[in-house]
């Protein structure tokens, strides 16, 4: 915008002095076509089609952004489930697939990921599983294209055994850990770090600690003692054989709770898609839940 340079005192800036207008500058980024050198975050008013679309230059490509509006998801692959809440759409994946975004904007995300299994059941019994890590975002911003998902396969039990990672696109949730295995004396280990930590297996030679959560997303298992330990749980962690709580989401329309730690006391296996940790007595193991990643739109 070329500014008035020439002012004597008393001079006040009118708009005269202001030689561009703004269809001026508009008309530098509206246009059919896309500039041909642009630079990183520079954003073109796309009028090709009927209705004007606003993109901006990431760096490889132009992307539509939506300026706070939902996304709009054209396909999907997996089959995931699909459902309507009041305006909303809701797709929930129970297994990998693909989410194809065509227009950017907004959306609420749940990723969950599996639970661990718990540990062997040598000696008094093996530390409970961890529960999956849980990523909730009420407004995630998603870019225009196909987002790969992938949904965590729950830890098996008696096998040390880690819950697997979910995702979509770059929002990931790990695993809960596995629970540690009980035994005697130097074979005893401890409860596996995860998304919420496992529980330690029982010992008789002392303490088994439980594993570590990811800071914000889990929290740690129980210690073992001569009992083995419950795993962590997203909503609290794990304290002796007490597990760590879960925590309810309603993205679906109805509270479903997640990523709870594995207990003692039961031979449970975590829920499938719930994320929850397996549980554990003397001498049964249980695997963990696999994870889920639920997207809505709207």
């Amino acid at each position: 915008m070329a500014i008035k340079t020439s002012w004597a005192a008393g001079d006040v800036l009118a708009a005269a002095d202001l030689t561009d207008t703004f269809a001026a500058k508009l008309a530098g980024v509206k246009a059919d076509t896309a500039p041909a050198t642009p630079a990183t975050n520079d954003v073109w008013l796309d009028t090709s089609g009927a209705a004007g679309v606003w993109k901006i230059w990431n760096g490889s490509a132009w992307v539509s952004f939506s300026g706070g509006a939902p996304a709009a998801v054209t396909s999907t692959t997996g089959s995931p489930t699909i459902t309507t809440d009041g305006t909303a759409t809701v797709y929930k994946f129970t297994g990998d697939g693909t989410l194809v975004v065509g227009t950017a904007g907004l959306v609420t995300v749940l990723v969950c990921g599996a639970g661990g299994g718990s540990g062997s059941a040598s000696y008094g019994g093996g530390g409970c599983g961890g529960g999956g890590a849980l990523l909730s975002i009420a407004s995630a911003y998603l870019s225009a294209g196909t987002l790969n998902v992938k949904v965590g396969a729950g830890g098996a039990g008696g096998a040390y055994s880690r819950g697997g990672d979910s995702y979509v696109g770059s929002l990931v949730s790990p695993g809960g850990g596995g629970g540690g295995d009980g035994g005697n004396n130097t074979i005893t280990k401890p409860g596996q770090p995860g998304g919420s930590g496992g529980g330690g297996g029982s010992s008789t030679s002392g303490s088994s600690v439980g594993g570590a959560g990811v800071l914000l997303l889990g929290n740690a298992g129980g210690t073992g003692t001569t009992s083995p330990a419950a795993g962590g749980g997203a909503g609290g962690a794990a304290s002796g054989g007490t597990a760590g709580a879960g925590l309810a989401n309603s993205i679906t329309g109805s509270a479903v709770t997640y990523c709870a730690g594995g207990g003692t006391g039961s031979t449970a296996a975590g829920a499938a898609n719930t994320g929850n940790g397996g549980s554990a007595t003397a001498g049964n193991t249980a695997a963990g839940g696999s994870g889920v990643v639920i997207v809505r739109v709207g």
